[in-house]
């Protein structure tokens, strides 16, 4: 079976990682509580994208590597999610 190369996380793996954090920014002191309600992301990513002979298909994804000037230039494709805060879950 064919993997995604080692550099890359699996997709699915990858998107969680790049959220932040969406708990209560509280200070006691000042009395100041704030909650971030959701987050809207757009950032480039290099994908991998493997094919097994089943017909499986599996994609890894990394943050841009490196960019290097060369005849034929990565692609960098655009990632872009919408996280929003699950009132039912807290």
């Amino acid at each position: 079976m064919s993997t995604i190369d080692e550099a890359f996380l699996p997709l699915s793996e990858l998107l969680p990682l790049l959220l932040p954090d969406l708990s209560e920014l509280r200070d006691d002191t000042m009395g100041v509580l704030s909650t971030v309600t959701g987050v809207d992301l757009e950032t480039p990513v290099e994908l991998d994208i493997v094919v097994d002979p089943s017909g499986r298909v599996a994609i890894g994804g990394t943050p841009p590597i490196y960019h290097l000037e060369t005849s034929s230039l990565p692609v960098f494709h655009q990632v872009r999610f919408t996280a929003v805060r699950d009132e039912a879950t807290r």
